[in-house]
């Protein structure tokens, strides 16, 4: 490892100028902005904005929560049950599904109710209730069978129903290389229930791409639904949603569907961003860690003064308050092991920008020898003060010191991160598994006896599921299918042992044709030789091929990128596509993408049904290769998956538009400080009301209390003079 790699420090700036997917995050803010200003122009009231639970993570990843209360929205979780929403104005932002539309219903019901029953009180509540209108936004657009829904099965509310706009929350640049919708179920809804809205959205996505940064020159198309997302973009640029005006131009771009590569999400992940997705799943450039791995302190530097003040309380104390005094802080220290910490993993963490594309293996060696450099800089530095050194290279030190000090928390949360990762990955279980794993690639079978052993001691010591199922379906995809008895076996020892439920997840996987009982395909086989996916030589530290991303395994999607643009696929075609039964296209002329012009190097790779993180750190491997330094590789995706995400997404036959409760909980966290921080607010003006209340009650009754009094005595007064008159009488 070279000493200018450990000493990098880095400015976040776009390597792909001209083209900026940043662009697409202002474009959401404005389009908002200007839907908002649209609607509530002149409308000073308080309003509500009601987010459905599928959409926030994406809302607050590109607006701040205090920045839509500023502009007077009060927010709310769109629940399955009506609330109390206490505001004028509400506005949804919802997708335009019919189950979304009946719990609008029932919230406007209740509405209804609300007001029938303040039909006693004031003037004034009547006329709060009655002004309520209900506005919608519908991510990523309008759908015409909910409003037939409507008419048909909520006409008493139509009216409600026709302020609506659309509102495109869909194109979201998670960094300068990569746009992913971010959809967790397009999968599913694609290639098991044929659902084609993605498709339709991501040819939007590439119309709006071509209208600013330039036509797409050349098409390579592999996959089926690859072929009908091409057609689609072909046909909507002949009904001239494409203009002629931007000359510019993009070399190529790939379209590639998820099924001519399940092999890859199967395998074990490598790469550090990646361990990272598996072991607490990013999310919008974020993961949620205990506070116990990532040890972040938040105490605050007290100083000598506050210490010695301390000290001489601590002294005071009886032997029973110390005790006391000890308890609270070990409750307290436990308290902030089991915090979850949400971490942001953006341009913010300028070391991760660095080290996210590293093989695990390199990562220890790596944070290892930055910190004994800091150490080192920080120890001469403070020599050069101790001498009163006024040099140049002193001035250098203090800029480079600087940058340290601030990268100091980021690298401990690494290494802390890094070394509980490495507690799994270390043990023997998972040495092992990566062995056969790596064995299996290489498509011998004299290993299938040491696998199928494996699978009857995890399963007798109740390992992780899905890692397992990983393995099973890795076996399957590399020798085309498992024979009928250890399919069988497997399967129900599987369900027996872990969740008779999951037979719905064999069932789909079946159906994607992962698992394959009795098959004999030899695709595997042939893809291993003419694409040379193997390469255990190569050096993690110092790579030079893109199967250092797992370890001497390269994505076969990747091979396939390489091969266009190395050879072409017209000489490929004959010898490799057809045996393997995909259907592919290409350009008439691929030699104007081998050897492109200096001005048009820009290369789009649209992964249809997700991309797995190992195959992005391939692609930007490229994208820094000499080899392919005549390119610029961009992603467009529908999400980022791992073979975990899969199973999670298809182990069920039902699409979740409100998502189950435990990721409502995990996904309520997200923004726990500023619902926290409303909170407080709200509970202060309520405070405030009572006490006013209070008060002013305490006011009529000693008001009462003193006319009392007042009148006590002028009765008692009356009573005084009639008995002096009466006397004197």
């Amino acid at each position: 490892m070279e000493e200018e790699e450990i000493t990098k420090f880095i400015d976040i700036t776009n390597p792909f100028d001209p083209i900026d997917f940043m662009i697409f995050k202002e474009e959401i803010k404005d389009e908002f902005q200007n839907l908002c200003s649209k609607i509530f122009e002149n409308k000073k009231e308080k309003k509500a904005l009601v987010i459905s639970r599928i959409l926030f993570q994406r809302f607050f990843y590109i607006f701040a929560f205090q920045e839509l209360m500023k502009k007077g929205f009060q927010i709310y979780y769109f629940e399955s049950c009506p609330q109390e929403i206490e505001e004028f104005h509400i506005l949804f932002i919802i997708p335009c599904k019919i189950e979304c539309i009946d719990i609008v219903v029932r919230q406007m019901e209740k509405d209804q109710n609300d007001l029938v029953k303040m039909q006693k009180d004031t003037q004034k509540n009547k006329e709060r209730l009655i002004a309520k209108n209900y506005y919608f936004f519908y991510v990523p657009k309008v759908d015409i069978s909910a409003f037939n829904y409507i008419e048909d099965k909520a006409s008493l509310y139509y009216e409600n129903f026709q302020n609506y706009y659309d509102f495109e929350l869909l194109n979201i640049p998670l960094d300068y290389d990569i746009i992913s919708f971010e959809d967790k179920q397009c999968f599913k809804e694609l290639f098991l229930f044929k659902f084609s809205d993605c498709i339709d959205n991501l040819a939007n996505l590439l119309i709006k791409i071509q209208e600013i940064f330039g036509k797409i020159k050349n098409k390579y198309i592999m996959g089926e639904y690859s072929k009908i997302l091409s057609d689609l973009l072909e046909k909507k640029e002949k009904e001239g949603f494409l203009s002629d005006k931007n000359n510019d131009e993009i070399l190529a771009c790939f379209f590639l569907d998820r099924s001519i590569d399940y092999i890859t999400p199967m395998c074990s992940e490598y790469t550090y961003e990646a361990l990272l997705h598996n072991f607490f799943t990013i999310n919008f450039n974020k993961i949620k860690v205990k506070n116990e791995i990532v040890k972040i302190k938040k105490e605050k530097k007290k100083k000598p003064e506050e210490k010695k003040e301390e000290e001489k309380k601590d002294e005071e104390l009886t032997e029973q308050e110390r005790e006391q005094k000890r308890k609270e802080e070990r409750e307290k220290e436990k308290k902030e092991k089991e915090e979850i910490m949400n971490i942001n993993l953006g341009f913010n963490d300028k070391l991760f920008q660095i080290i996210k594309t590293f093989n695990f293996g390199k990562l220890g060696l790596y944070l290892t020898k930055r910190f004994e450099y800091q150490d080192k800089t920080f120890k001469t530095m403070k020599n050069y003060t101790d001498n009163k050194l006024d040099s140049e290279k002193m001035k250098k030190e203090f800029k480079l010191v600087t940058e340290m000090n601030a990268e100091r928390p980021q690298l401990n949360m690494h290494i802390n991160l890094f070394n509980y990762i490495r507690s799994f990955t270390s043990l023997p279980k998972s040495k092992r598994r990566l062995n056969l794993e790596q064995l299996l690639l290489q498509g011998g079978k004299d290993c299938l006896e040491m696998i199928h052993d494996y699978y009857d001691t995890e399963m007798a010591a109740k390992g992780d599921p899905f890692d397992l199922l990983k393995l099973f379906c890795l076996e399957n995809l590399v020798f085309g299918g498992v024979k009928g008895k250890i399919y069988d076996s497997f399967k129900n020892d599987f369900l027996m042992t872990y969740d008779e439920t999951l037979f719905f997840l064999f069932k789909n996987l079946e159906e994607l044709k992962i698992l394959n009982k009795d098959g004999k395909s030899k695709i595997y086989q042939m893809l291993l030789e003419k694409l040379n996916l193997i390469n255990f030589d190569v050096k993690v530290n110092n790579p030079t091929d893109t199967s250092y991303v797992f370890g001497g395994f390269s994505p076969i999607s990747i091979r396939f990128i390489e091969k266009a643009l190395k050879e072409g696929w017209f000489n490929f075609q004959k010898e490799l596509f057809k045996n393997l039964g995909i259907e592919i296209y290409f350009p008439s002329d691929e030699k104007q993408v081998m050897f492109p012009p200096k001005n048009i190097n820009f290369i789009l790779l649209v992964y249809i049904g997700g991309i797995t993180y190992s195959e992005i750190e391939a692609i930007r491997f490229l994208n820094t290769s000499p080899e392919f330094s005549k390119y610029k590789f961009l992603i467009i995706t529908t999400n980022i998956i791992n073979g975990k995400t899969m199973f999670n997404e298809i182990k069920d036959d039902k699409i979740d538009l409100m998502i189950d409760e435990n990721e409502v909980k995990k996904e309520e966290k997200e923004i726990v400080m500023d619902k926290k921080t409303l909170e407080q607010h709200k509970k202060k003006e309520k405070e405030e009301a009572k006490k006013k209340e209070k008060e002013e009650k305490a006011k009529q009754k000693a008001k009462e209390k003193q006319e009392k009094e007042l009148a006590k005595d002028r009765a008692e007064f009356k009573k005084m003079k009639e008995k002096e008159k009466n006397k004197k009488k």
